[in-house]
């Protein structure tokens, strides 16, 4: 990210900025997580971190691998 085109934004971009990332993101991932096994904690990591995308893609296809190594059979069975 080009720090100076950022800062060519102005106080707008860095509103909507901020607003995106500390408010929208994190009341949709908590949202989203409505009634699901998830402890109170864990929605709110869900909801700091929320992984979206290709990182959830890569994260589960890294886990697949690693459970299949360690002889998880049921983790070779995943499709994306």
């Amino acid at each position: 990210m080009d720090l100076h085109a950022f800062v060519d934004l102005g106080w707008g971009g860095l509103a909507v900025f901020a607003t995106l990332q500390f408010l929208a993101r994190p009341i949709a991932a908590q949202l989203s997580s409505i009634g699901s096994k998830l402890t109170s904690g864990e929605r709110h990591l869900l909801a700091w971190i929320a992984p979206r995308g290709i990182v959830s893609a890569a994260m589960a296809a890294l886990f697949a691998l690693k459970l299949g190594a360690i002889g998880y059979t049921e983790a070779r069975n995943w499709s994306p």
